[in-house]
């Protein structure tokens, strides 16, 4: 089979001279009259089913099943009260001082342990008349009553000009998560080349544009960003491509600060939930230097965590599927990004993923699998003694308790050479379970403490 060599349009990493950044040109403000661009809008449906009437009180308030920690206004004909009759049968009419309990709160209530077992009534006056609510339906998702939030959400791409726009991981996330916020996304595109002067002021003019729609336009209510940055960088000194066609690179700070001028920062963290995401090959992260760079940058707090991948010749589209998915727990359900790495194990055998926060340790995430990377580490094909190719037998695993494992070992069938993988000390396991050395292989965490 021919081999083919991995290149800059294959991977996002290529070796480039260290030049010095051009200094951005102060430019004026873009005016108030200029029109923004048109923002796409999704029209619902209101269900059959009318909201209930309030008695007296048209501001009766009520908890929102969605979220418990919300307070949702009922109102008639409410889009929201409309979906969730569906499940929980309201009464035609609702006394203002009557209390709603919705079925999270019933099932965990507070200070509880655990759930409770019990009949669910949703209203106190239904549990004064001894009727309980028969919650009708089932599940849609793999939770009941998923909690569910609706940000305002701005996805930015910045992305090197080079680099296509057709499968961009920014898209292709704003696609993924744009049903579950109709009206309330939109998606803004960056490209950007400091080696080409007009190209680099078109990058400012549509900074300054955005700004302007944040500040007074029709984003002016957006305060939470999710930003991909798709670039190359130099394998050997971590530096991060500023024009196409490895014509020039520059030092990791010099990059990003010249991508992020404070006038666009300003709206980052106000909300706490922004995020970054780095679609760079792993030098950024591996030369000291660099991760200096990106590790200070972090602590500027701009975003909630900076996202990292490890891999030298990272290819962005095979961490799509984890990209699209950890947004949807992130900004849709309120989760950890983390809480559903088990379900990306291809992502984890191509590259390891690093967690970047403002005043705290950097954490490498690591897959591993019994056979084919041990902890984290890569097994050989053949046999280092031999030269058998493929000679490994079924890997012995030995267990430090019953869901963790100490050491992995695997043998030769042609020579009997054995090579031991030991789990390091300062590896913890993220996926639960015991270490079955099933396909499926499991997640480890770290605290990165060198290069």
């Amino acid at each position: 089979m021919a081999r083919t060599k991995q290149s800059a349009d294959k991977s996002t990493g290529a070796p480039a001279p260290r030049v010095e950044l051009p200094v951005a040109k102060k430019r004026k403000a873009a005016p108030e009259d200029e029109p923004a661009p048109a923002q796409s809008k999704c029209s619902t449906r209101s269900g059959s089913r009318m909201a209930p009437q309030i008695r007296r009180n048209p501001s009766f308030r009520w908890r929102r099943l969605l979220d418990p920690r919300r307070d949702l206004k009922a109102r008639p004909a409410a889009t929201q009260m409309d979906m969730i009759s569906r499940c929980v049968p309201f009464p035609d009419t609702i006394e203002e001082d009557d209390q709603f309990t919705c079925p999270s709160c019933h099932l965990y209530p507070p200070g509880a342990k655990q759930r409770v077992i019990a009949p669910y009534y949703g209203f106190a006056s239904a549990k004064e008349a001894d009727e309980p609510i028969l919650l009708s339906g089932g599940p849609t998702t793999r939770e009941s009553f998923a909690q569910c939030s609706s940000p305002a959400l701005v996805v930015i791409s910045i992305r090197l000009a080079s680099v296509n726009a057709i499968g961009d991981s920014a898209r292709v996330v704003f696609h993924h998560i744009a049903p579950f916020l109709p009206g309330k996304v939109s998606f803004i595109d960056l490209p950007w080349d400091f080696g080409d002067p007009r190209a680099e002021e078109a990058y400012d003019t549509k900074v300054q544009n955005l700004v302007h729609r944040l500040k007074t336009g029709d984003l002016k209510s957006f305060r939470t960003f999710s930003i991909f940055l798709t670039d190359h960088s130099d394998p050997e000194r971590g530096d991060l491509h500023i024009s196409s066609n490895e014509q020039g690179a520059a030092k990791v700070s010099a990059v990003l600060d010249r991508l992020f001028p404070p006038e666009l920062t300003q709206f980052f963290g106000s909300e706490g939930r922004s995020t970054l995401t780095m679609l760079v090959c792993g030098a950024v992260m591996t030369v000291k230097e660099s991760y200096t760079d990106l590790k200070a940058f972090a602590d500027k707090g701009y975003f909630a965590w900076i996202m990292v991948f490890g891999q030298a010749n990272l290819q962005p589209c095979l961490t799509n599927p984890l990209l699209q998915a950890s947004s949807l727990s992130w900004f849709i359900n309120n989760r950890r990004w983390d809480a559903l790495l088990d379900d990306f194990q291809s992502v984890g055998a191509h590259t390891d993923i690093f967690m970047l926060r403002k005043g705290e340790p950097t954490i490498r995430y690591i897959w591993s699998h019994h056979a084919i990377k041990p902890f984290g580490e890569t097994a050989p094909y053949s046999c280092p003694k031999c030269k058998s190719y493929k000679a490994w037998g079924a890997p012995q695993v030995n267990m430090r308790s019953k869901t963790e494992a100490k050491s992995i070992i695997h043998v030769c069938g042609y020579c009997g050479h054995r090579v031991v993988y030991a789990r390091s000390k300062t590896l913890e396991k993220h996926s639960h379970g015991s270490t079955s050395g099933s396909s499926r292989g499991e997640w480890y965490f770290e605290v990165k403490v060198k290069n």
